[in-house]
């Protein structure tokens, strides 16, 4: 593009302001004669009032109009000497003349005043309109020469770069085919795709969804291993409510409309199962590690101990119980040391798998909190 054909950024503003100078004096030229015919409005307007005065003084002379025109020396009252003579009626009638002519000159010379204010007035009007019009083209091009301005400023930075750009093609040998340069753009650009998905807003939201169907797959399994009241319907993590829900065929169940206590602490670990699995399956930042105490209480309170033993129990507490770390067993043997779980409880099975998985028993004395810490 030429740069010629952006126009000169200072073009037409001298003349725009001249026009512009020119109109601002017109303007005052006119507000001052409009007020030199008020000031002469109002004067006459006085004068008139002074004339009429003595129009009205002067037309007692009617009484005298068979009086004697001659003057006066002396008072016709008191008869004593007067400083001035008094005049004579004819005098007085040519006065009275002379004011009622001058009294027609300021009436008729009013209207002509009147016409003359409107022209003005007119004329003013027109000429502040022609005002802002100039005014507004001067903005409008001082608008536009900055946007020239810009214009201009960009094309010579592509300019620029297109130069640099020349020269360095120029310059710059081409790769030969030994070159690890395709290599590594297609690496980067791999890694640019992989980058976009990752921030891409949809692609997050198909990556939680699928983490939660993960999860709400293994969390049906689990409930279903350890006999869970709705189990046997699909199960889901509400993230909205951080609860677990059942879909069943009447609608969604919370956690908390699905049976007592003793279903409540199944979906509990069976739900912390279920992340900690998908955790350890993608390799993610969580500690592989879970404690749990005590999650017998349910079925088998303190107060029924019997020295560890579950043969007291009704079958359905014995059998819930053995399901549950029986399922503890066999989650931390599936992920083949990925995740270790503590549970501190008073529940001694008899099974060999149980036995092998005693760390400490902490009865006849011993304690979790080792009597030796006390005493120092």
């Amino acid at each position: 593009m030429n740069f010629n054909d952006l126009g000169d950024p200072q073009a037409d503003l001298p003349g725009l302001d001249e026009r512009r100078r020119g109109y601002l004096a017109e303007l005052s030229d006119i507000r001052d004669e409009i007020a030199d015919i008020e000031r002469l409005g109002r004067e006459a307007s006085a004068f008139e009032t002074e004339a009429k005065e003595q129009e009205a003084r002067l037309a007692s002379i009617g009484l005298m109009e068979h009086g004697h025109d001659e003057g006066h020396e002396t008072c016709p009252v008191c008869e004593s000497r007067l400083a001035v003579p008094v005049p004579t009626v004819t005098e007085i009638r040519n006065s009275l003349v002379g004011i009622q002519r001058q009294l027609s000159g300021v009436r008729r010379d009013a209207p002509r005043l009147q016409e003359r204010t409107a022209a003005l007035e007119g004329r003013r009007a027109a000429v502040s309109e022609q005002l802002r019009t100039v005014q507004r083209d001067i903005a409008q091009r001082i608008q536009d020469n900055e946007r020239l301005r810009a214009a201009q400023n960009q094309f010579v930075e592509q300019a620029r770069v297109a130069g640099r750009v020349a020269y360095y093609l120029e310059n710059a040998g081409a790769a030969t085919p030994s070159s690890e340069l395709p290599a590594q753009i297609r690496q980067l650009k791999a890694e640019l795709e992989a980058l976009q998905a990752a921030i891409d807003a949809n692609a997050s939201e198909d990556r939680l969804a699928t983490a939660l169907n993960l999860v709400g797959r293994d969390l049906t399994a689990f409930a279903a291993a350890l006999g869970l009241e709705h189990g046997d319907n699909p199960l889901r993590l509400d993230l909205k409510n951080l609860t677990v829900v059942a879909d069943t065929n009447d609608g969604p169940l919370q956690l908390a409309q699905m049976g007592s206590g003793e279903n409540w602490v199944g979906y509990h670990v069976a739900a912390h199962l279920s992340l900690h699995k998908l955790f350890r399956k993608r390799s993610r930042p969580v500690p592989g590690f879970l404690m749990l105490d005590q999650p017998s209480q349910a079925h088998y309170p303190p107060d029924r101990d019997q020295e560890g033993r579950i043969d007291g129990l009704e079958d359905e507490d014995q059998e819930a119980v053995r399901s549950l770390f029986r399922l503890l067993h066999e989650f931390t043997a599936s992920l083949n040391a990925g995740m270790q779980i503590i549970v501190s409880d008073h529940v001694e099975l008899l099974d060999q798998w149980f036995r092998d998985s005693i760390a400490e028993r902490w009865r006849d004395d011993i304690a979790l909190i080792p009597m030796s810490w006390l005493n120092d």
